[in-house]
């Protein structure tokens, strides 16, 4: 059976896309929640709602994990009693971003297309992409492919989720952006 693209992989080329760094956990956690919706083998991965949004256990383990085995470098912010962090390739992580690379060019190119829409959209912020991906979770728990601005903030109540009309507006841009819904 041929190597699928996991998690650890998925991490890695998302960070080679993005110069081999990326600021902000959860920012980290919705794009590789977008390439879930492209990428066949990473659909396994699974998110439950959280309060930033769709929140992947196994990619939160896969990063400690990483973090642990220093193919990645941790940058702690403190600032107003909020931490954020930066994430960047280690030599070592380089090395397995590289070997990933090789094995798995097709998904680079989708996540490569992923992170450059988002970045071109929000420069990689964390809340904006929040709002994208609370909408496509809402979105795919609500049954539509097609969407108002007031299905999102009704629906998003139920996962006790508050979206400003103007967040969903922006953050339902983005999901069209990136070919994941229509709006009607």
């Amino acid at each position: 059976m041929a190597d699928c693209i996991d998690v650890y992989d998925a991490i890695a080329l998302t960070l080679r896309a993005n110069a081999d760094e990326l600021s902000n956990r959860t920012t980290l956690q919705k794009l590789i929640y977008f390439e879930t919706l492209r990428i066949k083998p990473l659909e396994t991965i699974m998110y439950r709602n959280h309060f930033y949004g769709p929140f992947s256990h196994q990619v939160a383990s896969a990063l400690d994990e990483m973090l642990a085995f220093s193919y990645l470098h941790e940058h702690v912010h403190s600032k107003y009693h909020f931490e954020s962090y930066h994430y960047e390739l280690t030599q070592l992580g380089k090395k397995y971003a590289d070997r990933a690379l090789d094995k798995f060019s097709g998904e680079f190119e989708i996540i490569s297309g992923i992170v450059k829409a988002c970045d071109e959209h929000c420069k990689l912020q964390a809340k904006s992409l929040s709002y994208s991906a609370k909408a496509h979770y809402i979105l795919v728990n609500g049954g539509k492919k097609e969407y108002m601005i007031e299905d999102v903030a009704k629906i998003a109540k139920r996962f006790d989720w508050e979206i400003a009309p103007d967040d969903a507006e922006n953050g339902l841009k983005l999901l069209e952006d990136l070919g994941f819904a229509r709006h009607t």
